[in-house]
């Protein structure tokens, strides 16, 4: 297996862009989420232009990519059976592309033997994923429905949930979590990624409308300059970005602290392995600074002997 299973795709691994076409990202999340996305095709709209226009992301990625090629090598030593590797809730090819990287670098061999299952409510992400995976040769399932009700699609190794649970209302966090934990292999870990807000609530919330506010410009440059080619106008583009711009401030689930979520993980019965607070700071534009605090914890079942 090829590290680029198409010649010309980006390659699985490069450590910024694991694989992933950002300009591509957008032109397909224009084409299919309109059809296939009532009521949010403009906010994966937004999400995807914003990924590839606007200020840089994913700033815990390299931290992923440590976690997952650690627990994914430990998998491989353990056995010569398939690796199940999970992403609870996508909403892009983020995650896919991360866990698909960590893989690559431990090399084809483990790579080839590793399974990924993406599951998402929504179909838009679901149908990008899997054409990612088809372009990188990867072993792929989708899995349609919400994580509240969803049941376990294998006995997972890793399961990777990103910015899952600010979605989700805090009296359903601890039931939710326990529910993934459950689909764990004996073994098997899970990575828990999530933002923490700042102590200022309402210099974060005004950071990220300048941030999103940026992005909207910039995908509007990207436009009138002829470096994305969409599905719709650009005039039809940019009146989704604006309708999107303060879609998702105040979701129910924030976490405000790092004891919050530990007190998350004990009411979910899961077994605590590590848990650090990430503090990030990145520029939206010159002189304005953002700062963004998140936690990667790494659970495992209750009972189960601590490996590290």
């Amino acid at each position: 297996m090829s590290n680029s299973a198409i010649s010309g795709d980006p390659s699985l691994l490069d450590p910024v862009h694991c694989g992933e076409d950002l300009a591509h990202n957008a032109a397909r999340f224009s084409a299919l989420a309109p059809l296939h996305c009532d009521g949010c095709a403009d906010y994966h709209i937004r999400s995807a232009l914003h990924r590839y226009a606007g200020p840089r992301k994913l700033f815990d990625r390299p931290e992923l990519i440590r976690l997952a090629s650690r627990l994914i090598a430990e998998k491989a030593v353990q056995s010569d059976r398939t690796i199940e590797i999970v992403i609870a809730g996508a909403a892009d090819t983020a995650m896919l592309a991360t866990c698909a990287h960590a893989a690559a670098t431990l090399g084809a061999g483990i790579l080839g033997r590793c399974r990924f299952t993406v599951l998402d409510r929504c179909t838009t992400p679901l149908l990008i994923c899997a054409e990612f995976a088809a372009r990188h040769g990867l072993d792929f399932a989708a899995q349609a429905g919400d994580l509240l009700s969803a049941v376990a699609p294998c006995a997972a190794d890793l399961i990777v949930t990103h910015s899952v649970f600010r979605f989700i209302p805090h009296e359903a966090q601890a039931t939710l979590l326990r529910r993934i934990g459950n689909w764990l292999a004996p073994g098997g870990r899970l990575i828990l990624s999530n933002r923490i807000l700042l102590d200022d609530d309402g210099a974060e919330s005004k950071g990220e409308m300048r941030k999103r506010t940026a992005a909207n410009a910039a995908a509007r440059q990207a436009l009138a300059e002829g470096r994305l080619t969409l599905s719709e106008s650009a005039g039809a583009t940019l009146d989704r970005l604006e309708r999107a711009k303060g879609d998702g401030q105040g979701r129910p689930g924030e976490f405000r602290s790092l004891a919050e979520v530990r007190s998350l993980i004990r009411k979910s019965g899961l077994m605590e392995i590590s848990v650090e607070e990430l503090a990030f700071e990145f520029a939206i534009g010159p002189g304005d600074v953002m700062h963004r605090r998140r936690v990667h914890a790494v659970l495992g079942r209750s009972g189960e002997e601590r490996r590290g």
